[in-house]
């Protein structure tokens, strides 16, 4: 059912909240839910959906978007998330939707846009997850800020949460001043009442896990990932290629020269056989390999990446799948 919030701004609440930014017999949705508010338009005298603007990749946000696209909407996502929608078999995130989404239009991050006289503006908002932005707007009057799902202690650190992301959402959401916070869950809020409750718990998340992990020693953050694949799943005909992008960590206080090499199924081969960089003092640096799979067809089969930093030997780090289509 719907909320009016402000003249032309409405609330359908579905698996999320679904916001309506209407002008004239037209609308432009933050976030999708299911899709059903296609079918409830009429109601806030809405004849067409033109654009579907996404918050983050989560499936509760943008299962719907399918169905709105297929009826004409155009599907616009922010630059830091947009390969998430496409791909979603190329990450290795939590509460992706399984098919891709197309994007039709990629947002540059703290560029505006506009849409029948509304600035809308994506900020990067990682987080809740990595793969995230918030949208400021004014209706009405009212300066507006569609968070997503960046609410305290929400953090997953299979969505690549990091440490500083809390705070510096207090220092975005400061310097934005919106007046109400749209969440992608729950009720509109005040928005300096909203951000001050945030403030108040995102340095404790952080000061938290400085207190529990070894960061002084080995730093792999607060999700201990030390390295990430590119595509993480890929499709191959048998005998077929993967260009391989992998970022590895160097979790040391110090430079470091760092080695990494896929450890594979018999059979495959990767080139080169082992690729060395040097990488910053707790920093990431990136290496590409070309890894020929098997002739046979396989489902999911599944490679490693060895580390080595420093010339400390941490194992194998991280897992990738290729699937050999037939």
């Amino acid at each position: 059912m719907w909320s009016q919030l402000a003249d032309d701004l409405f609330l359908w609440r579905d698996c999320c909240n679904v916001y309506a930014i209407r002008r004239s017999d037209e609308a432009v949705l933050v976030d999708s839910g299911t899709g059903a508010v296609a079918d409830h338009l009429e109601a806030i005298g809405v004849r067409r959906v033109a654009h579907v603007l996404h918050t983050h990749h989560h499936r509760d946000q943008c299962q719907g978007s399918l169905r709105l696209h297929a009826a004409g909407t155009a599907l616009w996502a922010p630059a830091n998330f947009a390969d998430v929608l496409e791909h979603p078999h190329a990450y290795k995130t939590q509460c992706l939707w399984y098919e891709p989404i197309p994007v039709d239009r990629v947002l540059p991050l703290s560029e505006t846009v506009f849409w029948r006289g509304i600035a809308l503006t994506p900020y990067a908002q990682p987080g809740h997850t990595r793969y995230a932005a918030c949208i400021a707007f004014s209706v009405d009057g009212k300066r507006c800020l569609a968070i997503g799902d960046q609410f305290v202690h929400n953090y997953v650190y299979a969505n690549q949460f990091a440490l500083g992301d809390y705070p510096a959402t207090v220092e975005l959401w400061r310097r934005l001043a919106p007046d109400r916070i749209l969440p992608g869950h729950g009720p509109a809020e005040d928005g300096p009442a909203a951000i001050a409750r945030f403030a108040a718990h995102a340095q404790e998340t952080d000061d938290l896990h400085a207190r529990l992990l070894p960061l002084h020693e080995v730093d792999l953050g607060a999700g201990g990932q030390a390295a990430e694949l590119y595509p993480y799943h890929a499709f191959p005909a048998p005998g077929g290629t993967v260009h391989l992008r992998v970022t590895a960590r160097n979790p040391l206080p110090r430079d470091a020269e760092t080695r990494v090499r896929l450890a594979l199924p018999n059979g495959w081969r990767a080139e080169p056989g082992e690729a060395a960089i040097a990488v910053a003092a707790r920093g990431t640096g990136t290496v590409t390999f070309r890894l020929t799979v098997g002739g046979k067809a396989a489902r999911r089969a599944r490679y490693a990446v060895e580390l080595t930093v420093d010339g400390r030997p941490f194992g194998q780090v991280e897992e990738g799948f290729v699937t050999v289509q037939e």
